[in-house]
């Protein structure tokens, strides 16, 4: 209809009149529901998008090791939405290839290595806990074993640091506790009558030295 009617009435009659004896081909033009097909779109990625996987670092006895990432794999949505926008509106039927881009690890191995130093050096040697005439000796298998990582931004780069966790060291604090631990003793005061004078906790038992206050 639309080709028997975009001219002046005698022009389009003898369209109209042409199109008994022959016809003529028309294209075909469409839209797409933008909103529709990026839900699509959505739906399919969840189904073949593969994560990359961050390199990070294990702690086995005393020794720091590298464990490296993978890269992963999302739907290229932007391409397969222009691809299949294109085919929906030339009316035949087609196998698309969906097109992947590959995906990089936000900490890769490279990136590790700082922190490879770092852990080595908090492995290098025991460390000794002396209180009194007690002490303790923490092995670097034990070292290893408190260590744990965090990630944080450096100049818009992720970097892992390693550092002896409070957690995992809890176990290894209580077992010292007693040893250690001493009851806080308040501080008092003495007077004579006249005078006033602060005594601190370790002069408690001990009034030979006074410090006097104004009354």
């Amino acid at each position: 209809m639309a080709a028997s009617r975009n001219g002046n009435f005698f022009t389009d009659l003898g369209h109209r009149l042409k199109l008994y004896f022959s016809s003529v081909d028309v294209p075909l033009t469409g839209t797409v529901d933008s909103a529709m097909m990026d839900k699509y779109l959505t739906d399919l990625s969840t189904q073949l998008d593969v994560a990359p996987v961050d390199a990070s670092l294990t702690f086995t006895g005393a020794e720091v090791k590298v464990v490296g990432g993978t890269s992963g794999t999302a739907v290229d949505k932007d391409k397969l939405k222009q691809d299949l926008t294109a085919l929906l509106v030339s009316q035949h039927s087609t196998e698309v290839t969906i097109p992947m881009k590959e995906q990089q690890p936000a900490v890769k191995t490279a990136d590790l290595q700082a922190a490879v130093d770092h852990g080595r050096a908090l492995l290098s040697a025991p460390v000794t806990l002396t209180f009194k005439d007690k002490s303790w000796t923490i092995t670097t298998s034990q070292i290893g074993s408190f260590m744990d990582f965090t990630t944080t931004d450096v100049n818009g780069v992720s970097t892992m640091e390693p550092y002896l966790s409070p957690d995992k060291m809890a176990t290894f604090f209580a077992s010292i506790a007693a040893d250690v631990a001493t009851d806080p003793k308040d501080a008092t005061f003495k007077s004579d009558g006249s005078k006033a004078w602060v005594v601190p906790p370790w002069m408690v038992r001990n009034w030979t030295r006074r410090r006097p206050l104004r009354p």
